[in-house]
């Protein structure tokens, strides 16, 4: 086999093993999430958005990893920084990128191999398809819309209830004419600094890179996940918005006024925009409750989450020849 399709099996064979790292991770994550969704709750909602979106790509983070580790003997070779040792282990394919494998693709690795390709494949096409779809509607939206010089905010004529801010990279804020007719001047102040704050957070992105590396999480975990960050983006914005206007009670009242607009109509049904935060959604209740208690001072994420982490990755390092002569062993189970 030429060189060239050599390290075509080195790819293959990285994929796998990712796979290898991220099952059971997942299964990690969806055993200990419960309990820490219960010990998180009182975090400070933007603390406890940042610490979602890292759980988020637990999987996804921690197969890379597990993989770079994997290649840690390789990475020293190719370096000179230590004796090639590959000719010692001759039974199973190589994690080496000085000595890529010859694999004997067998059913059960080609079809994990093309079932991988094909919901990449998917997922991506979904995705740009919407990103596309989004930008056209977005381009409307601005032809159409008036620009509130005090408020900076975008003022679509329709009689449908609009709020939110869209964007990735530098996110407008749209709100409808009709919400200027229906709500309180204070109530539309509080929509403005709710939204706006999404767009300073970067709110759509961050989802966004959430969604995408939450992809190796157990279905339900995911879901639950990534509703859990979405609440604790939307509370993070109320906070926000207390913050600029000074009442809490404003806030919650805005929440449940627009809540009821949008209960006249059906949510959104002409406008399915991607990366978007509207500034109403399903967690209306708890994000009312979070603005009427009295114990509203959540607690910041302890340092020690992030030192968790780092000795995670330390672990990972220091015992990467292990790692890396286990997996090339399952490897070589798998392609036989």
């Amino acid at each position: 086999m030429s060189n060239a399709g050599s390290y075509l099996d080195l790819a293959q064979a990285a994929v796998v093993a990712c796979l290898l790292f991220a099952i059971p991770l997942a299964l990690l994550a969806a055993l200990a999430y419960p309990p820490l969704r219960r010990a998180t709750a009182r975090i400070a909602p933007a603390s406890r958005a940042r610490l979602l979106l890292a759980l988020s790509g637990v999987p996804f983070v921690g197969a890379c990893a597990g993989l770079l580790a994997s290649f840690v003997p390789s990475l020293l070779s190719w370096a000179d920084g230590v004796a090639d040792h590959c000719h010692l282990h001759t039974d199973h394919p190589h994690l080496c990128l000085l000595h890529p494998p010859q694999l004997a693709h067998s059913g059960f690795a080609l079809t994990v191999l093309s079932g991988a390709a094909v919901l990449a494949i998917v997922i991506g096409g979904s995705w740009l398809l919407r990103c596309l779809q989004t930008r056209q509607r977005l381009a409307q939206l601005l032809r159409m819309s008036e620009r509130d010089p005090v408020r900076g905010v975008h003022v679509v004529p329709t009689e449908a209830p609009l709020a939110f801010a869209a964007g990735l990279r530098t996110p407008q804020v749209f709100l409808s004419r009709h919400m200027f007719e229906q709500l309180s001047s204070a109530q539309i102040d509080v929509i403005v600094a709710h939204e706006r704050a999404h767009a300073v957070r970067l709110d759509a992105l961050t989802f966004m890179i959430a969604s995408v590396l939450s992809r190796l999480h157990l279905p339900a975990t995911r879901r639950i996940m990534l509703a859990d960050l979405a609440l604790a983006a939307e509370q993070a914005c109320d906070e926000a918005a207390c913050a600029a206007t000074g009442d809490r009670l404003l806030v919650a009242e805005a929440i449940v006024a627009v809540e009821k607009l949008f209960a006249k109509r059906e949510r959104s049904a002409d406008l399915p925009l991607f990366g978007t935060s509207h500034f109403t959604d399903s967690n209306v209740a708890e994000r009312v409750l979070a603005m009427l208690d009295a114990r509203r001072d959540g607690a910041r994420l302890p340092r020690s989450a992030w030192a968790a982490g780092a000795l995670a990755l330390m672990l990972l390092a220091a015992f990467g020849g292990q790692l890396h002569h286990t997996t090339e062993s399952i490897l070589g189970l798998i392609f036989h």
